[in-house]
């Protein structure tokens, strides 16, 4: 979980820290990163926006994100 100012200039920030911890955990904790990646649920990684909201559905920055696999932020994150 990244909790992060959800604004559009900040996409990059975004997508460069979770391509560092996806490189982290696959390099530095391997059992981590296969206990996660062989659970039920593939690993969902989850970007909290911190204050407001101000990426607009239509920008090219949304789509980078789900093409790196990455939802758009959500204003609230609910733990089962």
């Amino acid at each position: 979980m990244e909790v992060h100012s959800a604004e559009t200039s900040e996409v990059s920030v975004v997508l460069a820290k979770l391509a560092w911890l996806k490189e982290f955990l696959q390099s530095r904790c391997p059992d981590l990163w296969t206990l996660t990646r062989s659970g039920p649920l593939e690993t969902q990684f989850v970007w909290v926006a911190s204050g407001r909201y101000n990426i607009p559905g239509h920008v090219p920055q949304l789509r980078k994100l789900r093409t790196m696999g990455l939802d758009p932020p959500r204003r609230l994150l609910r733990l089962p």
